[in-house]
């Protein structure tokens, strides 16, 4: 693989007023062949001829930071950055006279610069010099032209597709979802479940050549190409095409394509983990309410690249019994330390949510603090807390391509207006996680207005001349379903809950309107209330949400 030395990488102009504070002779010996942003500890995460990039984030004293800087020269690494801000904020002389004896180059990078963008202009670049001209000068190029300028990872894929004229869509093993043209795309995610089990690769093969195989999904012919990255699945490319088309694909351009969705994966990877080690001091503060007034927040929040006076929303996660899934989980992942797989999980979760929220238009900032998971999203536009328990069900689901029979459980509330407000709606999904998991146990996500609204009417619920009322008011509608294996109390929720509109309800329980009308005359002659009268409809209402919560929770409403 071809490499660029640290002073072409300086001289591509993305790393600011950067400064070389020690042996600056090196600068144009030192060859880089690879990117990383790595926190204290190193351990085995920092590979020869690699350039280190740190906030410094665990190395804020003299005595770790000297630690710090020793583990990543004795690993072999070409260089290390640090960005100066709240964890570093002056490198000792001790300290750089000690980087000078070694020869060993420490650069110190402004704090408004982005790792993800050093790191995507050094991919970038590695790519366009070691890619093919003769094949890739119409097809590999423009893609990777496009993935220096920061497009999207659709907008990537779908220009490799149009240029090999096939139909493509790219699986993001960390993220979980499916990348490319929108039609394709959409059917790749239609046969998710078909697809499955053949795009991971088993933990033990990560390590070999895993060549490209071909599968029939809904009588098409697709081509799955395996994008492997130092020994992690980084994802799979799936291919449709006819069979001329796959031979000069695998013949001319497989490797290319490869090599492009691995610095693809690695940039976003590198983005996000970067982003998030920046965001952490912050958002805890933000969670916490010490930001009394909107100059110092935005003060605070600056380089974060988007606006935070913005609808937002607030998810607490938490991630059941760590010591259990270790255990279970540890072959899989090369038998690591405890330490080292709990911090490769915490960035996972970080790094899907992410993701996850990118797709829906949302921004996000977050952090990991005292084994909570707490994410802050964004938006120009509302933010419904349902959206975000619908995400949010969407990450369980690709955590579990990494982390097996986890149990990842979430609380959700939307923002509430004013500085203060991210610390009221912290609170409240911390408080929608804690009594969530209380009451229905973990693995799901608890919406904050529905938990206290539950609290609330839970309190009614055990005075017993209420549940007198509740029986004497539903009881019939209940003995009938019962014995008739009808569907009526369903009914009136939905009927209810669509504002008493005949034709929107309808169309929710898939019935024609007049199988809907002789639903609710018969609901009506069961109860012995009127759904036109407004106190009846209201008694209804309040004896369906009590029943629920104390005999079927969930199950009304589902």
């Amino acid at each position: 693989m071809s490499k660029l030395t640290l002073s072409e990488l300086l001289a591509l102009n993305v790393l600011g007023e950067t400064k070389v504070i020690s042996a600056p002779e090196q600068v144009p010996h030192k060859e880089i062949e690879w990117v990383s942003v790595i926190e204290s500890p190193v351990e085995d995460f920092v590979r020869r001829d690699e350039l280190v990039l740190t906030t410094g984030i665990g190395a804020s004293n003299r005595e770790a930071l000297k630690q710090f800087i020793e583990e990543v020269y004795v690993a072999g690494a070409a260089a290390l950055g640090i960005a100066l801000g709240p964890h570093v904020q002056e490198i000792p002389e001790d300290i750089i006279a000690m980087a000078e004896n070694w020869q060993f180059p420490i650069l110190i990078i402004p704090w408004g610069v982005r790792f993800a963008d050093i790191s995507r202009r050094f991919y970038s670049e590695l790519a366009l010099r070691t890619a093919s001209l003769e094949y890739s000068e119409g097809v590999i190029r423009p893609a990777l032209l496009r993935l220096s300028q920061g497009a999207s990872w659709d907008s990537v894929v779908e220009i490799l597709a149009r240029g090999l004229r096939v139909e493509m869509a790219f699986f993001d093993a960390l993220s979980g979802l499916w990348n490319g043209s929108k039609s394709f795309r959409e059917w790749c995610e239609k046969h998710n479940d078909e697809l499955k089990p053949f795009l991971v690769i088993p933990p033990d093969l990560t390590h070999s050549p895993y060549h490209a195989k071909r599968v029939i999904v809904d009588g098409s012919e697709i081509e799955l190409l395996f994008v492997v990255s130092d020994e992690r699945w980084l994802g799979t490319l799936i291919v449709r095409a006819d069979d001329r088309t796959y031979d000069s694909i695998l013949e001319s351009y497989q490797g290319l394509i490869i090599h492009l969705l691995a610095v693809m994966c690695l940039d976003k990877e590198l983005l996000i983990v970067g982003d998030v080690l920046r965001q952490e001091d912050f958002v805890w503060k933000l969670a916490q309410g010490e930001y009394r007034t909107w100059d110092e927040l935005l003060a605070h929040a600056a380089g974060f690249e988007f606006d935070v006076i913005q609808y937002h929303a607030c998810a607490v996660g938490r991630l059941d019994n760590w010591e259990r899934l270790y255990c279970y989980n540890q072959s899989v992942f090369h038998e690591m330390t405890r330490q080292t797989w709990e911090r490769d999980v915490v960035q996972k979760v970080q790094y899907i949510v992410a993701k996850s929220a990118e797709g829906r238009e949302y921004r996000t900032i977050s952090t990991y603090h005292r084994g909570d998971w707490i994410v802050y999203l964004f938006s120009p536009k509302r933010i419904s807390a349902s959206a975000v328990v619908d995400m949010l069900q969407g990450v369980q689901k690709a955590l579990s391509f990494h982390v097996s029979n986890s149990a990842l459980s979430w609380g959700v509330a939307t923002g509430g207006s004013g500085v203060q407000g991210f610390h009221g709606s912290y609170q409240n999904a911390r408080t929608a996680l804690e009594l969530g998991i209380r009451r229905e146990g973990v693995g799901s996500c608890y919406e904050y207005e529905q938990i206290s609204n539950n609290q609330m009417l839970s309190r009614f619920a055990v005075d017993a001349s209420v549940r007198n009322v509740v029986q004497a008011t539903l009881g019939g509608l209940v003995e009938y379903d019962r014995q008739h294996e009808s569907d009526l109390v369903r009914t009136l929720w939905v009927y209810l809950q669509n504002r008493t509109n005949v034709a929107v309800t309808a169309r929710a329980l898939h019935l024609h309107r007049q199988s809907l009308l002789y639903r609710l005359s018969k609901i009506e002659f069961l109860t012995g209330r009127s759904l036109a009268d407004f106190e009846d409809l209201f008694l209804l209402e309040f004896c369906l949400r009590l029943m629920n919560i104390e005999f079927h929770p969930g199950s009304v409403s589902q």
